[in-house]
């Protein structure tokens, strides 16, 4: 019986010997097993050997191989080189398998209440943790939907929002999940819950969608322009803000019934990432580690100093403290406490593990906490005192 090698050694040698067996066949096929019609066996001379390696031609005459030679010579050949091999084991990849949180996993948003952290991303993957992240509850829906967005109401009920046009719906604490269309064609970008309840999504041709029951019946909306709303946000019941291509900025003062469109952002900024903290004053984020600020309801706007040039995509602000986090495993500092882009600067910050991949979830932790996710399975709660200047 044969026992394949267990070592890589083992296996190397193996392999040694399996070469010289096959050049040994090769060089009994050149020289000795020739047989002709009309002649003895003689070495060969300008000879082609067909692809299926029944046949060889010499000078316009058939000649064969010894059957028999080729068929051992051959058949020891492969059997030798197959007990090189060792044994397939799927240990690894049942063990990865068995884990919350996989390398294979792309996290794009994450969201609290009281009772629950819950992180979402591509391929319906959606994670739980109700002790702040210390350890991972991990659900996939069967659908394989790509989530993009997640929002946590008043009374606790989370919504995340797929772009297949559908969002998922929880009210009790991601035990369980209900699924609900949205009523329109247009291709979602991002989802907020204001303070009465009701969710918002935006997305493609200026698209604003409402709905007061948790997405089983939408109010549909417009700005009618063509464009790509990337950012919703709601300050109080009446008092709303969508950014999104072009730099455009719309304003609501009374629920969304209609809306008035501001000065845009410069050079039709393309806002990847925005936080805003009342409608006068917010952060804006986009490609090469733009980040904008302003203090007048979108009239003008300044541009901060960054120590990157990655793109930005999303924003967290932990206690008095502002980070932002992108691509290449960027995560950046606002210097200062009290918010303002006024000469200002966002400073890179260290990790004590390396995320090589793209950042896009951010989300407060506790008192001293910030949650961070993105590609390849990155996904940390850390200690933003331990975090330190480039």
């Amino acid at each position: 019986m044969l026992h394949p090698p267990t070592s890589g050694r083992d296996r190397m040698w193996c392999r040694f010997a399996s070469c010289w067996l096959g050049i040994v066949f090769i060089m009994t096929v050149d020289q000795k097993y020739i047989r002709h019609p009309d002649g003895p066996l003689k070495p060969l001379r300008n000879i082609k050997i067909n692809t299926s390696m029944r046949a060889v031609t010499d000078c316009g005459r058939n000649a064969q191989l010894t059957g028999w030679v080729k068929r051992v010579l051959l058949l020891a050949t492969v059997t030798l080189l197959a007990g090189c091999e060792a044994p397939l084991v799927l240990d690894g990849v049942q063990s990865e398998l068995n884990k919350p949180i996989r390398r294979s996993d792309r996290f794009q948003a994450a969201v609290s209440n009281d009772n629950v952290l819950v992180v979402v991303g591509s391929y319906g993957v959606i994670l739980t943790s109700t002790d702040n992240g210390q350890a991972w509850t991990r659900r996939e829906i069967d659908e394989t939907p790509s989530f993009i967005d997640a929002t946590a109401c008043p009374d606790g009920s989370i919504a995340v929002l797929a772009v297949e046009r559908r969002i998922w719906t929880s009210t009790d604490n991601g035990k369980s999940w209900h699924v609900k269309d949205l009523a329109s064609e247009e291709t979602p970008q991002a989802l907020t819950c204001d303070p009465s309840g009701r969710l918002w999504v935006v997305g493609s041709f200026s698209s604003i969608l409402s709905s007061s029951d948790l997405g089983a019946s939408w109010q549909i909306g417009s700005l009618d322009d063509d464009l790509i709303l990337t950012y919703v946000k709601y300050f109080n019941k009446q008092q709303g803000l969508v950014m999104g291509e072009f730099g455009t900025v719309a304003h609501t003062e009374n629920g969304g019934e209609t809306w008035e469109r501001g000065e845009p952002m410069p050079d039709d900024f393309y806002p990847m990432a925005a936080l805003f903290f009342e409608p006068d004053r917010g952060w804006v984020a986009g490609l090469s580690g733009a980040i904008l600020y302003t203090e007048d309801r979108g009239q003008s706007w300044q541009r901060a100093v960054t120590e990157t040039d990655a793109p930005i995509y999303g924003f967290a602000a932990q206690g008095d403290e502002l980070y932002a986090v992108g691509d290449f495993g960027t995560v950046l500092r606002l210097e200062g406490s009290d918010f303002s882009g006024e000469h200002r600067r966002w400073n890179r910050m260290d990790l004590r593990y390396p995320v090589r991949f793209f950042l896009r979830a951010a989300l407060p932790v506790a008192s001293d906490g910030l949650l961070i996710g993105g590609g390849a399975g990155a996904l940390h709660v850390i200690k933003t005192a331990e975090l330190t200047k480039r």
